[in-house]
């Protein structure tokens, strides 16, 4: 029981600090464009990986949407959502290939 605590906070904690980093970032270049790709190309690599959160698509959607209709402010923050989704979703996925086993029962 202390071990499966202990892998909930190490991830918890790893996926605050992904989320401060891509705070950062964003209000270093806010281009949807790029933000929307970068999403995209997370989304896919979490997918790949069998950790795609439910959302993250749905959020690329609108970001496309309201860049076409040329609220690129609201597509940047839709698209920032969905890179910061798919950045928490890859590093789950990766704290839980180090630390599956804590996960199982023992006899």
């Amino acid at each position: 029981m202390k071990r499966n605590l202990l892998s909930t906070a190490a991830l918890l904690s790893v996926m605050l600090s992904a989320g401060e980093v891509h705070a950062a970032d964003a209000t270093a270049a806010p281009d949807a464009k790029a933000f929307i790709e970068q999403a995209e190309t997370t989304r896919k690599e979490a997918a790949s990986l069998g950790y795609e959160w439910r959302d993250t698509a749905s959020l690329i959607k609108k970001a496309q949407d309201a860049l076409a209709a040329g609220q690129e402010a609201e597509a940047s923050k839709f698209a920032q959502d969905a890179l910061l989704e798919g950045q928490q979703s890859v590093a789950q996925a990766h704290a839980m290939q180090k630390s599956w086993q804590t996960l199982v029962p023992k006899p």
